[in-house]
This record gives C-alpha cells, sequence and structure tokens, in this order.
C-alpha cells in the first residue's frame, strides 16, 4: 500500500490530505524452471512445484552375465556366438497407477554401443505401480519423414544411425547382429558367418507392460533397470531359432513366421531385474 499527499487550496488555506493508493501484484510461481511457471506473475507466491526424473536401463545378459562386444557365448545349438549390434526403440511410454496413466516418454532408441539408458525424462511426481511402453516404432511415425524430425531427435535421419528402412519405407524395431563360429574352430573372427536379425513392420509392434512399485519424488531421480535377456530372444518354450539355417531375417516376404517369432522372443525378454 502506498500513500500520496495532496495540497489542497480550501477557503484561502492550504489544507493537505493524505490519500491510500493501493496496488496489488498478481501472484504466482516465478520460477522459469518449475512445471506451473507463470510468466505474467509479479510476486513469487512459493506455489512452484517441479518434475521427478525417471531413468530406465536395460542390461542385456547372456547366461546371466553382461553382454561385452569382446567376448563370446555358447549358443544352445553348440557353436559360440559374439554379438556385435543391440539396438531398438520404444516409443509411447508411460507410468501408471490403478489404470490411470501419465506420460514418461515418448520415443527412445537404445544402442548398447553407446549406453545402457534407454531413456531419462521428466515425469510428474506420484507414486505408480506399471511401467509400459511399445518396443518399436508405432504407424503413423513409423511411416513420416525422418527427414522432418531435428537432427537430435531418435527417429531423424541423423540419429537414426541407419534404424530407418528406406527400401521398406519405415523403421527397424530391432536389430541384433554379430558373428556365430561356423567353421568350429571355437574362435569368432572375420571368416565366420555374420547374423543379422533386422526386425519391424506395423503388424510387429508390440507391447511390454511391467508391474512396478515407483514412488516418482520431485527433483529427484528414480533408476528403473530392465535385463533383456539375449538367450531368451533365440528360443522359447517350442523353438530355437536354428541361426546356421538362418543367419538373416529382414521381415523379407516368406520370413515372417520366424520374424514373428524373434519379435515375440525379443519382447518377453525385456523384464525387470
Amino acid at each position: 500500500m502506498k500513500k500520496q499527499a495532496f495540497k489542497l487550496l480550501f477557503f484561502g488555506s492550504i489544507v493537505t490530505l493524505a490519500l491510500a493508493q493501493y496496488s496489488c501484484k498478481k501472484e504466482g510461481c516465478l520460477d522459469s524452471t518449475a512445471n506451473n511457471y507463470n510468466w505474467d506473475a509479479e510476486k513469487d507466491n512459493g506455489s512452484c512445484s517441479y518434475d521427478a526424473t525417471l531413468v530406465v536401463e536395460v542390461n542385456p545378459k547372456f547366461n546371466g552375465v553382461d553382454i561385452s562386444f569382446d567376448s563370446t557365448y555358447m549358443y544352445a545349438q553348440g557353436y559360440l556366438i559374439q554379438f556385435s549390434t543391440i539396438r531398438f526403440y520404444t516409443t509411447y511410454a508411460k507410468v501408471g497407477n490403478g489404470g490411470t496413466y501419465t506420460n514418461a516418454n515418448s520415443v527412445a532408441q537404445f544402442n548398447y554401443a553407446n549406453s545402457n539408458v534407454l531413456f531419462s525424462d521428466l515425469v510428474t511426481p506420484g507414486s505408480y505401480d506399471e511401467l509400459t511402453f511399445d518396443i518399436g516404432v508405432d504407424s503413423v511415425r513409423n511411416h513420416a519423414d525422418p527427414s522432418t524430425y531435428d537432427s537430435d531427435h531418435p527417429l531423424s535421419t541423423m540419429s537414426s544411425g541407419g534404424m530407418y528402412w528406406t527400401w521398406n519405407s519405415g523403421y527397424r524395431f530391432v536389430v541384433i547382429e554379430g558373428r556365430f563360429d561356423s567353421n568350429g574352430d571355437q574362435v569368432i573372427d572375420m571368416n565366420d558367418t555374420p547374423f543379422a536379425y533386422h526386425l519391424g513392420l506395423d503388424p510387429y509392434l508390440r507391447t511390454n507392460t511391467a508391474s512396478v512399485s515407483m514412488n516418482l519424488v520431485e527433483e529427484m531421480t528414480t533408476v528403473v533397470s530392465y535385463e533383456l535377456n539375449m538367450e531368451r530372444f533365440f528360443m522359447n518354450a517350442t523353438d530355437t531359432l536354428d541361426m546356421v539355417a538362418n543367419p538373416t531375417i529382414h521381415m523379407n516376404p516368406g520370413q515372417e513366421v520366424i520374424g514373428e517369432m524373434l519379435t515375440d522372443n525379443f519382447n518377453a525378454s525385456l523384464v525387470l531385474e
């Protein structure tokens, strides 16, 4: 409240009046990093609220051991294999509580050669009992022009790192590559046969859902870790991939059965640690 004095001439006498002038400032959150920042507020009222950070990690393993691209592993059919690429996309990651969902991440690309982090994103604080995401790219974005994305976007031509299937008008959802000991000398080298399993196409989008007990707290980071069991990728309860007969799968005509098996196996292999 401000006071202003006025002098008036009244019948030859000067009279001083003190008038009260009130000014009200609009109150709100003035911290631009808060999720309820009020750009036109003039006074901070202590109402600022902040998101929590959710980090989702993926740890590829074989026989319970973290996979290294420098190591070899015994395949179910009795020969050595070595991995060189483990990559996949996820879209529409959400956290849920009693069937009500909150967005966690729109799209992410996992590339084990660079990091074991799938995504790190800001999420509304709260208690959650479910974490869900699609493995692959939804049909709308799967057929969008990758050149329309900013260069640092996971689906952009530059950041996709070859995950865009130019001949097939869409993205590779999952890429697993390496070599297997095709000559039986118990050594993996350039003389051995490469394997490449590139999975994708709209009908093969899968949803991965896990039950969690998670409390996301303002301005704090919560880390959730998944295991990617690569043994399970190659086999299920009834069938094991014959790598010698099928060293490459690119979802070509005639490869639908094996492609669907590997797609389902990959989804089943990604579980909470």
